[in-house]
This record gives C-alpha cells, sequence and structure tokens, in this order.
C-alpha cells in the first residue's frame, strides 16, 4: 500500500522512485515537471539526468508535449547546484 504522503528518499513497495514530497499534502515546488507521458501511480516521477548529474522529480502534471522543469531542478542538472547558490539564464540546454 502506497502511503498518503511520502518523505525524500523513501522506497515505497512497487513504485521505481519517490521523490519531491516532504510533507503530507505539500511538494517541493522546486523539483516538478510537466512530461508528456501521463502520470499515474507508478509514474510519479521522472529522473533526469545530463553531466554525471541526476536529478529526481515529481511529475504533476501531463504535458501537451513539452519537457518542462522546474527552474530550481533545471539549474541543478544543468549547472550543478541549486539556483539559490548561483543563479543561471534558463532556457533550452542539449543534454550529454
Amino acid at each position: 500500500m502506497v502511503p498518503p504522503f511520502f518523505r525524500v528518499g523513501q522506497e515505497v513497495p512497487g513504485l521505481t522512485l519517490v521523490c519531491a514530497m516532504r510533507h503530507p499534502q505539500m511538494i517541493d515546488t522546486k523539483r516538478v515537471a510537466y512530461w508528456p507521458s501521463p502520470v499515474s501511480c507508478t509514474s510519479l516521477c521522472v529522473t533526469l539526468s545530463n553531466a554525471g548529474r541526476t536529478v529526481p522529480l515529481l511529475k504533476v502534471d501531463q504535458s501537451g508535449g513539452a519537457h518542462d522543469v522546474s527552474y530550481d531542478g533545471w539549474n541543478d542538472l544543468v549547472m550543478g547546484h541549486a539556483a539559490i547558490e548561483a543563479l543561471t539564464a534558463g532556457g533550452a540546454v542539449a543534454m550529454a
């Protein structure tokens, strides 16, 4: 049975990754994604990798085809640190 909320890094049987949930009915809005694939109980998260870095994100909704990531998650993936530590101009980036 899936608990009503998750903790960062908590493993839940039947799910491959749990991410971004920190408190009941609250999510970490710095680590979310709108993805073309539908959100379901078995695909709550997407993990992105670039240049040796990996960022787990909670899929909060299905997009119309875009791969949208919260700015802080994007900054961490592209630059290797949170946006609060060093801001970077956003935009499309070729992933390695």
